[in-house]
């Protein structure tokens, strides 16, 4: 991850020609163990051990799951634990969550239930930004589903959750949450639908500062037909309304829309040949979308922050994807676009939590990669990787931005 400013001491430097590289390479050795067991009566045990160790932090998470299957029941334990430490560690502590389900699969009108509840504690070890990380929670889900036809499915969930925070002032919330998804086939025999709407109320304890208490409603659909064999076109469209009950810093109520055209299109069928029944059998795709993004920020006289967030993106994207194969799996996908403010961007300093921030809003280009791959060659071996490259442009050198992550595993299955 590179960056162009420096904010140590309170003082801000613009870096013209080396950026600053925030975080030094380092070896790590991994560890990995997994166990599972069942048996003829329908219960279960697995268990995941993922150790990291280096010279400079030391991660471990520790995934352990129960369960007892019956007919159309089934209850499930969970529990998660992670642990960090090392100086290279932003936020040294521990965390646990434990989860129970509980799925009933036969209910009159044919529905189906879950019924979920779950608790959470997290702790550090350090009075800086880390103190964000310690606090408990508390987790509970109602669900019903029920297939409307043999291809189309729909959802409703209701859910409370309660966050208690002990050394920050800004995160301790109650909230409740409630869903209605809808998934499958819906109006024709080759087309794909993916709806959901949301809607989440969340009171902040009121204690005259940190963040205010908020409503949010968001809508997502994806709507995808295939056209016969060369072209799959789709349809994507989110959209977000906050609104806050009071004056902040940081948050303002706000408007987000954002849309997505584009398809799917059979490279074979392109070039009017049949895919090779080989090894690396499996069709190669071709995708390619037009995006539109609308973000808009209202203003209050009570704000102390005067900085104004209200932007318009737009791009294209362009991707190459290898489906279903049995040796070879590989999706690539580059985005170019650009975002522009309404009023041409701006500048401003920010205290909260006794740390301070430099908030900027400067039009910038943008280009974004993606890569996902698997490769096994043979059967007892097995390469993973995956590529993120996210660089922004912008109109104020000072403000331009990188972000790269590469990760590559080896495998040997038995």
């Amino acid at each position: 991850e590179d960056y162009r400013i420096d904010l140590s001491d309170g003082v801000e430097q613009v870096l013209d020609e080396q950026p600053v590289r925030s975080r030094k390479v380092s070896s790590l050795a991994l560890l990995e163990l997994r166990l599972d067991a069942g048996s003829r009566a329908g219960a279960w045990l697995a268990g995941v051990e993922i150790g990291r160790l280096g010279p400079d932090r030391r991660r471990n998470h520790l995934l352990l799951e129960a369960g007892l299957s019956r007919g159309a029941n089934r209850f499930r334990i969970e529990n998660q634990w992670d642990a960090q430490h090392g100086r290279g560690e932003p936020a040294p502590g521990m965390q646990d969550r434990l989860t129970a389900t509980w799925d009933r699969g036969s209910l009159p009108g044919g529905l189906r239930s879950r019924l979920r509840v779950g608790g959470a504690w997290s702790r550090s070890w350090e009075d800086t930004l880390a103190a964000l990380f310690d606090y408990r929670s508390f987790r509970g889900e109602v669900q019903l589903r029920r297939a409307l036809t043999d291809r189309l499915e729909l959802r409703a969930e209701v859910g409370i959750r309660a966050k208690e925070a002990f050394r920050s002032r800004t995160g301790t919330y109650d909230a409740w949450t409630a869903e209605a998804e809808a998934s499958g086939s819906a109006f024709l025999p080759e087309d794909r639908l993916d709806a959901l709407a949301r809607y989440e109320e969340r009171d902040y304890e009121s204690d005259g500062s940190g963040i205010p208490s908020s409503s949010t409603i968001s809508s997502d659909l994806r709507y995808e037909l295939r056209l016969g064999p060369l072209l799959r076109p789709f349809l994507e469209h989110r959209v977000e309304l906050q609104d806050y009950a009071g004056a902040s810093d940081v948050f303002r109520d706000h408007r987000l829309w954002k849309g997505r055209l584009g398809g799917d299109w059979s490279l074979d069928a392109l070039l009017g040949r049949a895919p090779e029944p080989d090894l690396l059998a499996g069709p190669w795709r071709l995708r390619t979308a037009a995006d539109l993004e609308l973000f808009r920020a209202a203003e209050s006289p009570d704000d102390s922050l005067r900085l104004s967030s209200a932007y318009d993106a737009y791009g294209g994207m362009i991707g190459l994807s290898r489906e279903a194969g049995r040796a070879l799996w590989f999706d690539l996908s580059l985005e170019l676009g650009r975002r522009e403010y309404r009023d041409g961007g701006g500048e401003t300093h920010l205290d909260l939590e006794g740390l301070s921030f430099r908030l900027t809003t400067s039009d910038f280009t943008y280009v974004r990669a993606t890569l996902l791959a698997e490769w096994s060659p043979v059967a007892w071996l097995r390469a993973e990787g995956f590529l993120q490259w996210d660089d922004e442009r912008h109109d104020i050198r000072a403000d331009d931005f990188r972000l790269w992550i590469v990760n590559a595993s080896l495998t040997h299955p038995f």
